[in-house]
């Protein structure tokens, strides 16, 4: 009873600091292009960690780990291929040259940075369709991912009750803060990932450590 207590107490915490992002985004927003993309209010760390947050997120935190009992340690070369075919190429490979191309062309979307690289209004209207289709599939996926968490958590959140709390939540701090809401409210979520996924991987080790050395961990 005590945990559920604390779990509610901690979920609480992290709404309301996710909330006050978001008003700190509005806050800091004072026209359409710092609110697309949020120009003097960004670095590279904080799009870092905003990025693996939206790249990784739930995938990582609750599908990897549900998968990799069934699998095993094989699940390692997965994560390994999503770690730096998407986040180290894009970033090293591409990243600064995309971004030296943009900063010419004024382009507030990647599919409007696609049509004036390309002069093509065709690029443009097929890769924003293919984000209109594809994102809300992704974002529904991450939603479930914390419906399920939460409805195993202890509160005894209904699925429905649950899944339309997080939308709100998600859409007050997006709609009202824009880019700067969003970044900041991923590079925390990222944090907390990192703190997170850092400690169950040194607690596992420190508790399997009798089972025989590293190899005997594998094995368990």
């Amino acid at each position: 009873m005590i945990n559920m207590y604390m779990f509610a107490c901690i979920l609480c915490i992290f709404v309301a600091v996710t909330l006050f992002l978001g008003w700190y985004g509005h806050k800091h927003t004072k026209d359409q292009d710092q609110f697309m993309l949020g120009r003097n209010k960004s670095n590279p760390l904080l799009i870092g960690l905003a990025y693996g947050a939206s790249f990784l997120s739930v995938s990582a935190i609750v599908g990897f780990g549900g998968v990799a009992s069934g699998y095993g340690m094989g699940m390692i070369w997965l994560v390994f291929l999503n770690l730096f075919v998407g986040l180290f190429i894009a970033f090293v490979v591409f990243g600064k040259r995309v971004r030296r191309l943009n900063q010419g062309m004024g382009a507030l979307t990647f599919a409007d940075f696609l049509g004036k690289r390309f002069r093509s209004s065709f690029i443009r209207t097929a890769t924003a369709i293919i984000v209109l289709v594809g994102m809300p599939i992704y974002c529904a996926a991450v939603l479930l991912g914390g419906v399920s968490f939460l409805s195993n958590s202890g509160l005894g959140l209904n699925r429905d009750i649950a899944i339309f709390l997080l939308s709100i939540v998600v859409l007050l701090y997006v709609a009202y803060g824009g880019i700067i809401a969003v970044m900041y409210n991923d590079a925390l979520q990222a944090a907390i990932m990192c703190i997170g996924m850092l400690s169950i991987l040194l607690v596992t080790y420190f508790v399997l450590w009798g089972h025989g050395g590293v190899k005997g961990i594998h094995e368990a």
